[in-house]
């Protein structure tokens, strides 16, 4: 059947290429990102680079702001509630990259300051740093 690979190959060729220019831009940028909002304009303009170095940078900034700015966790939630990509791509970032110290603050953060708001995002949260390879 040759419909399907077509439809197939349409979507995969309508994702755009990571430039080498764009890569060293969200490389350099990536690990700086020091709020949701950055976090949001970086991944808006660079999701299709998100691999390797870059990928680590973003599991920085995001580890960063689950542990160290935890009381900006209401942005965040502004910001899932229009773009639910974008909670997608800041679940995908606490990963194995992120140390254990850091997990666990994730972890506490996520069981005992949550906002009654955001009690389904902060479920989420920990049930990801749960399954995060030790």
């Amino acid at each position: 059947m040759v419909i399907p690979h077509l439809v197939l190959g349409l979507a995969l060729a309508s994702d755009p290429a990571c430039t080498v220019k764009q890569a060293a831009r969200a490389e350099t940028e990536a690990s700086t990102l020091k709020s949701w909002a950055e976090i949001y304009r970086s991944y808006d303009r660079f999701q299709h680079c998100d691999d390797g170095a870059i990928a680590e940078g973003y599991s920085a900034a995001v580890g960063n702001m689950f542990s160290q700015r935890w009381g900006d966790i209401d942005k965040l939630g502004e910001l899932v509630d229009k773009h639910e990509d974008f909670k997608s791509f800041v679940l995908h970032h606490v990963d194995e990259t992120i140390s254990a110290e850091v997990l666990e603050t994730i972890a506490h953060n996520a069981k005992h300051a949550c906002p009654n708001a955001l009690i389904m995002l902060c479920a989420e949260i920990s049930i990801t740093v749960s399954e995060v390879p030790k």
